[in-house]
């Protein structure tokens, strides 16, 4: 694979211009309303300014013949897995393109801010696709490209290669259309979830772009629900029937603002001295899946933009929900905090809820949320460079555990490596484990995960945050 520099050093003579404090002039966040040709208006130490523009590029191939993806459909996601982009479609050379909002430190710079890419294409695995996971895009270190007016995000993260599905595929079809907003919708039209349905369960599934437009790939053939979730909008359902290896096309899913509901509950936030709030999201039900088979106590879904509520220490509040099925859960920020999976106490069980579409109101009920594992080494705010080809990871020791599942995975989601009985240390002192996988790639972006395993049982108690533990191995130490 040929090797794929990370830029690091960031450019400080960006000029703000148009819109900061002391000017005349202002500038609408989000857009070039009021900014000079080929800037965009964004946070710049909390005040909007006219700056260069942040995209992310990358590439799209099958991981098996390292050909180009066409016809991808490509989009970046927060923490929880709403949309924070447009949806980019992948050119014949399998290049991409995605603009991307991001707040700026007081020169113009990207701060922190990780995000994932959502990628699907016909005769594809979605990616990600548990267990693979989505390895973290840190916008942070965008830097200027030769043209020296947009600072880019291009690396091994941004490259996504697609493992081809098995079985019948030639019987797979697509469905495409778009989301129709009634004049009592105040949301837009990009960036709703919209799912392929059989028997309640979510086949495949799409986020629509800027303009409501979607496609989704690889449905079965035969009847067919599709459905849309997003906050503020109730998207009335559509039955089609696809065709084996053919299309549907011009489906319209009609979304107005009628039989809306607030989600009502509280979480309890226990063993946790590293953090007192948290935030909570509502997932499709029809999307769950078990991050372990055959164990919820870490599960993940899709999450329809919107329907999250940050800042949580008790109660919690929802609003603009649509009529359907929803998992409860805590969201997956940076915040120190996971889901408590501990079985053995009250207020740990999956909450599911059912918003019947006639109520104000529905009550969800409590669920407890614990302390994340800390990661120590490497990847422990973000993305961290590692040129020692057998790396200690290191990560704090938690109480009352037996021992911890590590694994470590390469920037294409792919398992590289892993050690199901890690053992938990005496003392105080962190975990440490030495990395004797296959060799590192040079170039290539990791990302190691910790589950950890409770004493006398072989229930799990606790997890690295989903968007830690990333590095980046230079074998030169450049």
């Amino acid at each position: 694979m040929r090797r794929l520099l990370l830029g690091i050093v960031l450019s400080i003579g960006l000029v703000l211009s148009g819109c900061g404090k002391d000017d005349d002039t202002s500038c609408e966040l989000g857009t070039s309303d009021g900014c000079s040709s080929g800037q965009v208006c964004e946070l710049v130490d909390g005040e909007a300014a006219c700056v260069q523009p942040v995209v992310i590029r990358g590439a799209v191939f099958d991981l098996a013949s390292d050909e180009a993806v066409a016809g991808a459909r490509v989009v970046a996601l927060d923490a929880n897995g709403a949309p924070r982009t447009d949806v980019a479609i992948t050119d014949a050379d399998g290049n991409y393109t995605l603009d991307v909002r991001v707040d700026r430190a007081g020169d113009g710079s990207p701060v922190q801010d990780l995000l994932t890419l959502r990628v699907a294409a016909q005769g594809y695995q979605p990616y990600p696709r548990l267990p693979r996971p989505a390895i973290p895009v840190d916008l942070s270190v965008a830097t200027p490209d030769e043209t020296d007016e947009v600072r880019v995000v291009e690396n091994a993260a941004t490259r996504v290669g697609l493992i081809a599905l098995e079985g019948d595929v030639a019987s797979l079809g697509r469905i495409s259309g778009r989301v129709s907003l009634s004049s009592a919708v105040t949301a837009s039209a990009g960036g709703v979830l919209v799912l392929a349905e059989v028997g309640g369960e979510a086949r495949s599934s799409a986020v629509t772009a800027g303009d409501g437009t979607f496609e989704v790939f690889n449905v079965p053939a035969g009847s067919v629900v599709v459905s849309g979730y997003a906050a503020e909008m109730n998207v009335a359902p559509e039955s089609v029937t696809v065709p084996s290896g053919g299309a549907v096309t011009d489906v319209v899913l009609e979304a107005t603002a009628d039989g809306l509901a607030a989600v009502t509950g509280s979480v309890q936030i226990v063993a946790a001295g590293c953090a007192s709030t948290t935030s909570v999201i509502l997932v499709a039900e029809a999307t769950l899946e078990e991050l372990v088979p055959g164990n919820d106590a870490f599960v993940r879904g899709e999450a329809p933009i919107g329907l999250r509520a940050g800042d949580i220490s008790g109660a919690f509040r929802i609003e603009g929900v649509a009529p359907g099925r929803y998992a409860v859960l805590a969201a997956f920020e940076n915040d120190c905090l996971t889901r408590d999976p501990d079985g053995g106490i009250a207020g740990t069980d999956l909450v599911v809820i059912e918003v019947p579409g006639d109520v104000d109101v529905v009550e969800a009920g409590s669920f407890k949320v614990t302390q994340a594992i800390e990661v120590v080494y490497p990847g422990a705010t973000g993305l961290e460079i590692v040129t020692d080809a057998t790396p200690v990871f290191r990560f704090q020791r938690m109480p009352s555990i037996d021992r911890y599942e590590l694994r470590v995975f390469d920037a294409f989601g792919n398992l590289v490596h892993e050690d199901l009985n890690v053992p938990q240390p005496g003392g105080n002192a962190p975990v440490e484990w030495t990395y004797d996988g296959p060799a590192l790639e040079d170039g290539m972006i990791y990302q190691f995960r910790v589950l950890s395993v409770a004493l006398n049982s072989d229930e799990y108690r606790n997890a690295t945050e989903d968007l830690l533990g990333v590095f980046l191995f230079e074998a030169d130490g450049e």
